[in-house]
Formats: C-alpha cells, sequence, structure tokens
C-alpha cells in the first residue's frame, strides 16, 4: 500500500531553487503568503495522476 503524502516535499522545497508537482489546494497557501511560487509549464503538460481509494465495503 502506498500513501502519497505530498506535505513532506514542501519544507525542502521553502527557500531553494527546486521544483515539484503538488495539487494546487495544497500549495495555494504558500503561494498565497508568498512562500513558494507558482511556475507555467511552457514546454510540456502536467502529468495527470490517477488516484485510487480502495475501502471496506458497508
Amino acid at each position: 500500500m502506498e500513501i502519497d503524502d505530498c506535505a513532506k516535499v514542501i519544507p525542502f522545497l521553502i527557500g531553494r531553487d527546486f521544483y515539484t508537482f503538488l495539487p494546487i489546494d495544497m500549495a495555494q497557501p504558500y503561494i498565497k503568503d508568498k512562500t513558494l511560487r507558482k511556475v507555467r509549464l511552457t514546454d510540456l503538460e502536467a502529468p495527470v495522476i490517477k488516484s485510487y481509494v480502495i475501502r471496506r465495503k458497508r
């Protein structure tokens, strides 16, 4: 089982010249307070990430 926890990467981004793809809902507060900035893609499209949920049937 894999749990993708993007929040763990944010401290590595702040104040450095690194980049990654983050869900906009997660990045927006940091973009708003100018801790992170949004960079537009010019020569490629953002990847489509398929997400799945497995849960117990009631």
